[in-house]
């Protein structure tokens, strides 16, 4: 039986550091490759910025240099670089074409006048951002990833039989794209 390897403070701190790193490029690179034509790609660069007075992130050449001591704002940066909506905005968005209160976004209330435009937004959310059915789910009161999987498909469902709704889902989405 061979003993166990201890890692030191430092060694733990470095992986984690290249876990989170890692997972910001698979977002960058997930989000990269959602949109049809890309203008801009994502360098997740592993150094430490010259000065603390240099922005987070660079965007030369169309190339979002994120720093990594920065990682924890780096999806947000990421999404403003791509012009992807938060989920905030889609939700204020939403509200604002149904005319329901934003507090009745994240409720549990269940009336169909309440639930139609909350699936939107969850439909929204997925297919306009990189995050995760969890995320998206905590961002609409805690709801579980299986409710926004639900939503999804179910506006997908709707899309296809309801011109009315579809024409709100492309109109958010075209309003969305370019608030954003």
């Amino acid at each position: 039986m061979q003993p166990a390897l201890a890692m030191t403070e430092a060694q733990r701190q470095h992986l984690a550091h290249k876990m989170r790193l890692r997972r910001i490029q698979e977002a960058a690179d997930r989000l990269h490759a959602r949109r049809e034509s890309p203008q801009r790609r994502i360098e997740i660069a592993d150094h430490q910025p010259i000065s603390t007075k240099i922005p987070v992130v660079a965007c030369k050449n169309q190339v979002v240099i994120v720093g990594r001591d920065h990682v924890a704002d780096a999806d947000v940066v990421i999404e403003r670089a791509f012009g992807t909506p938060t989920i905030r905005q889609i939700q204020r968005a939403v509200c604002s074409r149904f005319g329901i209160d934003q507090n009745d976004m994240i409720s549990p209330r269940r009336q169909v006048a309440v639930v139609r435009p909350r699936q939107i937004a969850m439909y929204l959310a997925k297919t306009l951002t990189p995050k995760s059915y969890p995320e998206i789910g905590r961002r609409f009161g805690g709801r579980d990833h299986t409710t926004v999987l639900h939503a999804r498909r179910k506006i997908e469902e709707l899309i296809e039989t309801d011109e009315a709704l579809a024409a709100d889902v492309r109109e958010l989405t075209a309003e969305l794209r370019v608030a954003s």
